[in-house]
C-alpha cells in the first residue's frame, strides 16, 4: 500500500472516530454496565472478577474493562472518552489491518476503499463509537482470521500462527469460547471450500484452538474460585444457554429473518446502491447457472474472494441459529461486505455509470440538505413544536465556529460529486468523492447532532441531583423487581455509589450473595412511582416519603424516576 494512501486512511479514521468519544453521556443501559465493571476495578483493585452496584459480577470477561482502565491513565480517570477509546481504537486497527491485507491482494485502491465503506457503514460506525464488547471482539476475531489466511496462502494448511493464538484468545477474553469457535469454524471451511484434507485441517485449527485457550482458561479458573456456583452458572448460561436457547430470562430474541433485516439496516448508505444495482442486473445469467461441477468452481474462485464469501456465509448463518439475534453479532461479517460493496461501485462505475452517479447525486443531495437544514436552525427553531424547538436550539447551541465550520462541510463535499458527475471523471474519482461526502456527513451527524440529542436521554443530571442530597460517603438505593434492570448510568455518574434495596425475587444470575441480602435502615431510594405498593407490600417496616419526581424518563429502566428518601419505622 502506497505510504501516503495509507497515511491519509489514518488520518481519516482517526478524525472520523477520535474526536468525538467524549461529547455524549452514557445515555443506554450498556454503555454504562460495561463502563462500571472497569470504575469498580480502579476503585477496588480488583482487577479479576470485580463486583459493581454492591453485588454484580461482569457478564462478559474482562479485556474490555482492562482496556477501559489503560485508557483511563491517558484520560485521567474511567470517564466516556476513556470508555469508548478501545472500541474506537479496534475499529481503526481493524480497518487499517483489514486495508493491508486487501492491499496486498487487490492493491491500494481497493484496500482504500474497503477500509472507507467498512467504517462508514452504520453498524460498524455506531458500534466504533460505543463502550461495549462488540468492536474489540470483532478487531480480534476479523484479525485473527485475516492472520491464519495469510499464512494458507504462503505455506498451505500446517502450521500455528503466533499471531492468530494471541488474537483468539483475546477474543475469548473479550467475549467467550464463541471467539475462539467462531474463526475456526469459518477457516475449518474455508480449507474444505479449498480441496484441502479435512482431517489435516481439523488438526491444525485444534491445535490453534488448543493453544487459545490456555490463557483464558487461566482467568476462568481464578474466577471461578472466587464467584463460586454464581459465576459457573453465568458463564454456562451465557456462551452455552444463550447458543441453546435454554436461558433463564428472554434476551434478545428475534425472529430467523431478524439478520437479514438488521444487515439491510447496517450497511446503509450502501444498502440504497444495491437496491439501484438491481435494476441493471443481468438475471438471465443467474437462470443458466447450473449446480453441477459447483464444487470445482468454488475452488477456482480467487482466493480472497472465496475467503470473504465463506466468511460472511458461515457467521450469518451461525448466528441465525440461537433465539438470541442482535445486530452487532454480524459485525464480524463487515469487512467482506464492504470489500464486495467496493467490487460492486467498481463494476458499477465500468459498466453501469449511471448508477454510480445516480447512487452519489443522492449522496450531494443529502449532504446539501443537511449543510441547509443545519445552518437554517436557529432562525427555524420558534416555528418548531415545543419539543422540537427545546432540540433544535440544544443542537445549534453550541460552539457558533465549530457549528458552522462542521456544518458546511457536507455542502462542500458534494461539490466535488457534482463536479465529477458533470465533467464524466473517471470512476475512481466520482467512487471517492461519495465516500468523501459520506464521511463529512458522518462527522457532522457525531460532532453535532448526536450530543445534544443523546444528553438529553441521558440519567446523568439525575445522578448530579443525587450526588447534591446523599453524603459522599453514603449509598444510594435503588429499586426494581426486574432481576435484569439496573440504573447503570446513575451509579457510574456517583462513582458506583448505588446498592440494591434488597435481592431481587428472582435474583439475577450475576448477582452474587452479599451485603445486598440485608435491608439497610435508612437511606435515599431511586425507584418509579409504579414500584412503590410493591416496596411497601414487601418492607412494611420502611417508611418511604417521596422527596422529588424527576419527570425524567431513565435511559436504563424507561420507568420515570422517583428519588425518594426511607427509614425504619422504629
Amino acid at each position: 500500500m502506497k505510504k501516503l494512501t495509507f497515511a491519509a486512511l489514518l488520518v481519516l479514521l482517526v478524525i472520523t472516530f477520535l474526536p468525538w468519544l467524549g461529547m455524549t453521556s452514557f445515555n443506554t443501559k450498556g454503555e454504562p454496565r460495561e463502563a462500571i465493571v472497569a470504575l469498580s476495578m480502579v476503585e477496588n483493585g480488583e482487577y479479576i472478577l470485580p463486583v459493581s452496584m454492591g453485588a454484580d459480577i461482569p457478564y462478559k470477561p474482562p479485556m474490555l474493562a482492562w482496556l477501559i482502565v489503560g485508557s483511563s491513565f491517558l484520560t485521567g480517570g474511567v470517564n466516556e472518552y476513556a470508555a469508548r477509546f478501545p472500541s474506537a481504537i479496534a475499529t481503526i486497527a481493524l480497518a487499517m489491518g483489514f486495508a493491508l491485507f486487501v492491499n496486498r491482494r487487490k492493491g491500494a485502491s481497493a484496500a482504500f476503499f474497503s477500509a472507507v465503506v467498512m467504517v462508514t457503514s452504520v453498524e460498524v460506525w455506531r458500534a466504533a463509537m460505543a463502550c461495549r464488547v462488540d468492536m474489540v471482539l470483532t478487531a480480534c476475531m476479523v484479525g485473527a482470521m485475516l492472520t491464519m489466511q495469510s499464512r494458507y496462502v504462503r505455506r498451505g494448511v500446517g502450521g500455528v500462527s503466533l499471531w492468530a493464538v494471541l488474537l483468539l484468545s483475546a477474543a475469548m477474553l473479550t467475549k467467550g469460547p464463541v471467539g475462539v469457535l467462531l474463526p475456526c469454524l469459518v477457516m475449518m471451511i474455508y480449507y474444505m471450500a479449498r480441496g484441502e484434507c479435512f482431517w489435516k485441517s481439523v488438526l491444525w485449527l485444534a491445535l490453534t484452538a488448543l493453544l487459545a485457550v490456555i490463557i483464558p482458561a487461566v482467568w476462568y479458573v481464578v474466577a471461578a474460585e472466587r464467584g463460586g456456583e454464581t459465576f459457573v452458572k453465568l458463564v454456562m448460561e451465557e456462551n452455552f444457554g444463550r447458543f441453546a436457547g435454554t436461558m433463564s430470562y428472554d434476551s434478545h430474541v428475534n425472529p430467523w429473518w431478524y439478520n437479514f433485516e438488521t444487515v439491510a439496516a447496517g450497511m446503509l448508505p450502501y444498502t440504497i446502491l444495491g437496491f439501484m444495482a438491481l435494476f441493471v442486473a443481468r438475471y438471465r445469467r443467474l437462470s443458466r447457472l447450473k449446480f453441477s461441477g459447483l464444487r470445482n468452481k468454488i475452488a477456482a474462485m480467487d482466493a480472497t474472494d472465496l475467503f470473504a464469501l465463506t466468511s460472511i456465509i458461515v457467521i450469518f448463518l451461525f448466528y441465525c441459529i440461537p433465539a438470541s439475534k442482535r445486530s452487532v453479532y454480524l459485525l464480524p461479517i463487515y469487512p467482506f461486505l464492504a470489500y464486495f460493496t467496493w467490487m460492486l461501485m467498481r463494476r458499477l462505475g465500468d459498466n453501469y455509470r449511471r448508477v454510480l452517479n445516480g447512487y452519489g447525486v443522492l449522496i450531494g443531495v443529502i449532504a446539501c440538505l443537511l449543510t441547509v437544514g443545519l445552518l437554517a436552525l436557529p432562525w427555524l427553531a420558534d416555528a418548531l413544536p415545543a419539543r422540537a424547538a427545546e432540540m433544535a436550539t440544544a443542537i445549534a447551541g453550541g460552539d457558533k465556529f465549530l457549528y458552522v465550520a462542521l456544518a458546511v462541510l457536507p455542502a462542500l463535499g458534494s461539490v466535488y460529486i457534482f463536479r465529477n458527475c458533470s465533467r464524466k471523471a473517471a470512476p475512481s474519482a466520482m467512487i471517492l468523492s461519495t465516500l468523501e461526502t459520506t464521511l463529512l456527513i458522518f462527522w457532522v451527524v457525531a460532532g453535532i447532532i448526536l450530543p445534544p440529542v443523546l444528553n438529553a436521554k441521558s440519567d446523568r443530571h439525575v445522578a448530579d441531583r443525587l450526588e447534591s442530597l446523599v453524603p459522599a460517603d453514603d449509598k444510594i438505593y435503588m429499586y426494581n423487581p426486574d432481576p435484569m434492570l439496573r440504573y447503570y448510568t446513575i451509579g457510574f455518574y456517583t462513582g458506583d455509589r448505588v446498592r440494591l434495596l434488597d435481592t431481587p425475587a428472582k435474583g439475577a444470575s450475576a448477582t452474587l450473595a452479599s451485603d445486598a441480602d440485608k435491608l439497610p435502615r435508612r437511606g435515599v431510594l431511586i425507584t418509579a412511582f409504579k414500584h412503590l405498593p410493591e416496596i411497601k407490600e414487601r418492607h412494611p417496616e420502611l417508611r418511604i416519603t417521596p422527596l422529588e419526581d424527576t419527570r425524567h424518563r431513565s435511559c436504563d429502566t424507561r420507568d420515570t424516576i422517583l428519588i425518594a428518601r426511607f427509614r425504619h419505622r422504629r
